[in-house]
């Protein structure tokens, strides 16, 4: 058992945080579970299921957010699929978890030859190629009380895609709203492809989540983990020991006080010589909510193209009350410069108080600043 804090919730705020794959599970594993776990920015799968048919695993109350590459779960047992009445991989359940701005080549959760079961959990804003759930290979799958919003599936298949040799053993009260499905929305719920039917999601309210009218959870937060870089605020508190140390100060250039008409309580930081220090602290601050003002060292360029980490780059602000500034009075004089990339800063969600102070964009090979 993996769990967070003593009660076991995310609540507790722990979380795993980037690399390739967070966790395998192999053989004949049993009773694996995973309690309030928040998994974040997998770059290839943040679940390797690949136990036999004799294994399974639980996992409650847990989030998976901001990952990239083929899947977030994946369940192969990696065996020939000779009897169709047998499954031949493990079987993984999902309870009150949440999947969150996921942006994967093929699909969120694949089930091939195993037994997928998805209760009273929210989908909402993911993107894929092939469908939110593909199950392939003889495997089973069943849905109870999910959520499905306003994600988004490029082929002309559906968010939850059951191949022919697949079954589909329960599929009661599930929502959906703001879905997208390739060119045409031909079936924006489940496509049972052996029985050629498509099945729109029935329920007509999200339960238990409580949705605001733009799609997003209202208690639901994105988080990241507390431990990651920082700099000290100008005025002197220092950050978590184990953050990088603060970036010298030029001569003459900073004051010791936070810059004036600079609205309180948001917290002020500075100065930020690094790229990859900056985009990690306003990660952070996006994720607690408090805001922040982000003050960049004068006479320095950010070469964007040096940090080609998507867990980096573009800057991502899906929280209010975020200034970016050059220098402690915000003047594009102080010579700050975003130099190259292909998108420097994105916005996402619904936010208001996002300042950018002095200055400037140059090079960018795409669009400098994304708002979507």
């Amino acid at each position: 058992t993996v769990q967070c804090g003593a009660t076991g919730t995310k609540a507790n705020n722990c979380v795993v945080f980037g690399g390739n794959r967070h966790f395998q599970i192999d053989g004949d594993s049993r009773d694996i579970k995973f309690f309030g776990i928040r998994f974040v920015g997998a770059l290839i799968t943040s679940i390797d299921a690949l136990g036999t048919s004799a294994a399974n695993a639980q996992f409650v109350d847990c989030d998976w957010t901001e990952g990239v590459g083929p899947q977030q779960i994946l369940i192969d047992g990696g065996e020939d699929f000779e009897d169709p009445s047998t499954l031949v991989s493990m079987t993984v359940e999902l309870t009150n978890c949440l999947f969150k701005e996921n942006s994967n080549t093929d699909s969120i959760v694949k089930n091939i030859g195993g037994a997928l079961i998805l209760n009273t959990t929210l989908l909402e804003e993911n993107e894929a190629e092939e469908g939110i759930i593909l199950v392939s290979g003889n495997g089973v799958i069943s849905l109870s009380g999910n959520c499905f919003v306003s994600n988004v599936v490029e082929a002309d298949q559906a968010i939850v895609v059951i191949g022919q040799d697949s079954t589909v053993i329960l599929a009661e009260n599930n929502f959906g709203r703001g879905n997208s499905v390739g060119e045409t929305n031909s079936c924006v719920g489940i496509l049972d492809e052996g029985q050629e039917i498509c099945d729109n999601f029935d329920a007509t309210e999200c339960v238990p989540y409580d949705l605001s009218p733009t799609g997003s959870p209202t208690e639901i937060p994105s988080f990241l983990p507390s431990q990651l870089p920082t700099v000290a605020p100008i005025n002197g508190t220092q950050g978590p020991s184990n953050g990088p140390e603060p970036t010298p100060t030029p001569t003459g250039s900073e004051p010791s006080d936070p810059p004036t008409g600079i609205g309180s309580p948001s917290p002020t930081f500075g100065c930020f010589s690094r790229w990859d220090q900056l985009s990690l602290a306003i990660l952070r601050a996006c994720a607690m909510g408090a805001g922040g003002v982000f003050i960049l060292c004068p006479d320095t360029v950010f070469d964007v193209d040096e940090y080609p980490d998507p867990l980096v780059t573009p800057i991502t602000v899906h929280s209010s009350d975020i200034t970016v500034q050059c220098g402690s009075n915000g003047a594009r004089s102080n010579n700050c410069v975003i130099s190259g990339g292909v998108t420097q800063f994105k916005l996402r969600n619904t936010i208001i108080g996002v300042e950018f102070k002095g200055l400037i964009f140059e090079k960018s090979r795409g669009m400098s600043i994304f708002a979507g």
